[in-house]
């Protein structure tokens, strides 16, 4: 019988449910927005507040690393990282082909029954007309990850489920613009309806339609947030002294 070295396995310096529960927590403070794309991490004030060490936060921040929400940089900490625009939108053409093909797939199965997806959507619309931004966010994602679950293929869901985070991030931005959230839901109903009216190219080309107008919205109102980012830091800043130059200090004493 082979014998391993008991040094081969290294030993766990946090316990996983403790490890899981910091993670949780940190990642839902980033995609809520509690934690704003940009701030600085600090360790202390994040041990403190969750009544852990900092080992477990130390263990959290690289697992978030891995996942593309936190970047650590040498010497400067831990910040929540920015929401990028070349990676948001090429989220987004993935999303576009991906989520095309699925309901593609969907609408040619004879015996498929949408109904759960129709109580997703009615959620959704009921939490427009409430105005919960944070139910209408959640609704949304359950209706997507929905449609990539109906259509069954597990590699497609592993894809899908690893940047979910991402997409939730996004659909926080493009929520967040009221006039826009009736919409969403009247896209998804479209979709719908092509699906179980059997129409394979008309559910792709719906989707497509929703994924590029979320598109739309969601780079405008990235500009508006860097944009409204710049102005806080310029009103932020402390105004610079001006040092009289030679001329200046002549100019002054005649």
């Amino acid at each position: 019988m082979l014998l391993l070295d008991p040094n081969y396995v290294k030993s766990i310096d946090v316990p996983p449910a403790v490890a899981d529960a910091v993670i949780a927590e940190i990642r839902n403070a980033i995609v809520d927005g509690t934690l704003p794309p940009g701030s600085r991490i600090k360790q202390e004030d994040l041990a403190a507040r969750l009544r852990v060490s900092r080992a477990p936060i130390r263990h959290a921040l690289m697992a978030l690393k891995r996942d593309g929400l936190v970047q650590i940089r040498h010497h400067r900490g831990a910040i929540v990282s920015p929401l990028d625009v070349v990676f948001m939108s090429d989220l987004y053409e993935l999303r576009e082909v991906i989520e095309g093909y699925v309901v593609a797939r969907l609408a040619e199965r004879a015996r498929f029954d949408p109904s759960p997806l129709w109580k997703i959507v009615t959620k959704g619309q009921r939490a427009v007309a409430s105005g919960d931004l944070n139910r209408i966010i959640d609704m949304d994602l359950s209706l997507h990850m929905s449609l990539c679950e109906a259509y069954g293929n597990r590699p497609l869901i592993t894809v899908m489920e690893g940047l979910w985070w991402h997409f939730r991030r996004a659909f926080a931005a493009t929520l967040s613009v009221s006039r826009y959230r009736k919409t969403v839901w009247d896209e998804h109903a479209a979709i719908l309806k092509a699906i179980a009216a059997e129409q394979p190219e008309e559910a792709r080309a719906a989707s497509i339609v929703h994924t590029q107008g979320a598109r739309v919205v969601l780079l405008q109102r990235l500009k508006e947030i860097f944009t409204e980012e710049a102005l806080v830091r310029r009103s932020s800043e402390k105004p610079r002294k001006r040092f009289l130059s030679r001329n200046d200090d002549a100019a002054v004493q005649a």
